[in-house]
């Protein structure tokens, strides 16, 4: 079996065609057989039915299971070939969400600059929701992530940075004194989009107690976010790491409910990484934050 015959596969099932395959990869229909004939028996199962009449093939239910590993095999050999590109060029790459990309990277940043290693940085953006799915599938072995509690993820060691808790905001022409979420029952609200971790909460809240204010709009942007409260449009809510100076023309109210979840930032780092010495003065200016944190 080789890499190439799981690549014809994946397209069959997406192209249904032997013919049709062929033409993409520009090689004969001959060569798709041989290599699906190589793969069936390899697992000594049939992965495809034919239907001869329109021409098309079908994935069977052994066909599903080989499938879904075959991308998986790919997206690593995928992963392996940039991490191996990042590795030449004395990169680390770290994913990490928008909003802590956007206001908490940088302190971490002014601690890199005088050790020389912010050029060693890539980030890369994904809500956190998607960014320990690709730490799950081992697409990434550096994160930032944002979450209320510390991560499930095995294999992988985590460092608390920081915490910061989530508030409601208001147009500043408004007056709402501090409530607790079940007096918002009414209130129209502007939130995160699904997979962030703000949505999540929101969503946990509504849930607890049994109010589920409506929702004005959602964005994954939190400036759009703020932009929308300051016309108007509804209340936010949000993380006070999110609020800057510029935003003095907003109002924070502050829920009055017990045991609030808090908006966590970990740093998380693969443990079977064999690591170079940059690449650990890197790590242990991160986990200098966790000592700040802890003091």
């Amino acid at each position: 079996m080789n890499l190439k015959d799981l690549e014809y596969f994946q397209a069959l099932e997406t192209y249904h065609s032997l013919t049709a395959v062929a033409e993409k990869f520009k090689v004969s229909q001959p060569t798709i057989s041989y290599a699906l004939k190589r793969l069936e028996t390899e697992f000594g199962e049939a992965l495809i039915e034919r239907d001869q009449s329109h021409k098309t093939t079908f994935v069977t239910a052994a066909g599903e299971i080989v499938l879904k590993s075959a991308q998986r095999i790919n997206r690593e050999w995928q992963y392996a070939h940039a991490e191996v590109k990042l590795h030449q060029q004395s990169k680390m790459r770290i994913g990490l969400p928008p909003i802590i990309g956007t206001y908490y990277f940088s302190k971490i940043a002014q601690k890199l600059v005088p050790a020389n290693l912010l050029g060693n940085i890539e980030t890369v953006e994904f809500g956190s929701d998607e960014l320990l799915q690709q730490l799950r599938l081992g697409a990434l072995d550096f994160g930032i992530v944002a979450a209320t509690q510390p991560v499930d993820l095995a294999g992988i060691r985590q460092y608390e940075l920081a915490h910061y808790d989530f508030v409601l905001i208001e147009a500043n022409n408004q007056h709402t004194p501090a409530v607790t979420f079940e007096s918002l029952a009414n209130q129209p609200f502007v939130v995160h989009s699904r997979g962030y971790l703000h949505d999540e909460v929101f969503r946990r809240l509504s849930a607890e107690n049994s109010v589920y204010p409506p929702v004005a709009y959602q964005t994954p942007n939190v400036e759009v976010l703020k932009n929308m409260v300051r016309s108007g449009i509804g209340m936010g809510f949000i993380t006070e790491l999110a609020l800057q100076n510029h935003d003095q023309d907003l109002r924070v109210v502050h829920l009055l409910d017990d045991q609030l979840p808090k908006f966590r930032i970990y740093f998380l780092v693969r443990e079977t990484l064999p690591l170079t010495n940059w690449q650990n003065q890197i790590i242990d200016i991160f986990k200098s934050e966790v000592t700040t944190l802890n003091s």
